[in-house]
């Protein structure tokens, strides 16, 4: 019973982490933007803008470091990423 206990802790912190990680980056991110702050006496307004912020800046982040569909070979950014680190990490002669 205590092992159960233990992993479901070990799993548990790491996810609410990630999710309070989130949420405070979001918090930030409507914050730190005049443009959305400039809405916040319309509250439907403020929402709106506030949310398509945040969801632009999480897709920019997933983006450019997972995969973008826009790019024109179609290459991931993670592939592009690990095909350099190769070569970087080669013995120059």
């Amino acid at each position: 019973m205590i092992k159960i206990e233990k992993i479901k802790n070990n799993i548990l912190l790491p996810i609410f982490a990630f999710i309070f990680a989130f949420f405070i980056g979001g918090l930030i991110i409507v914050f730190s933007d005049p443009e959305v702050m400039s809405n916040i006496k319309s509250p439907g307004k403020f929402l709106t803008s506030a949310g398509a912020k945040i969801g632009n800046s999480y897709l920019a982040v997933f983006q450019g470091s997972i995969y973008d569909i826009n790019l024109a070979r179609g290459e991931s950014s993670l592939k592009v990423f690990i095909l350099y680190q190769k070569l970087l990490s080669q013995p120059h002669h």
